[in-house]
């Protein structure tokens, strides 16, 4: 939702004061450009971004074994994934 106000706090009212243009596929991660045109008695154009962060990574399971742990991850689909042994710090895994 777009609120536009001028510089003594009024808002604004959408299509008679100003326009919105969205991005089409604001439904991905990402960072989207909103722009915003004032119309009749206002002039001048303003962009504004936003940004649509990834869900996160959670834990399915864990299991131990002698040597070695097992961990199984609810993925988030169009996200890269990384994971870092924390003992090593050298060795990443990247999990697709």
């Amino acid at each position: 939702t777009v609120t536009v106000k001028d510089s003594k706090g009024t808002k604004l009212t959408a299509n008679t004061h100003y326009r919105v243009s969205q991005p089409a596929g604001r439904k991905n991660v990402g960072r989207y450009r909103v722009k915003i045109q004032l119309t009749g008695n206002y002039t001048g154009t303003v962009y504004r971004y936003f940004n649509i962060a990834p869900k996160g990574t959670g834990i399915k399971s864990l299991a131990a074994g002698n040597k070695a742990v097992t961990v199984k991850l609810k993925l988030q689909k169009n996200t890269d994934h990384r994971l870092s042994d924390p003992i090593r710090h050298r060795q990443e895994l990247q999990v697709c």
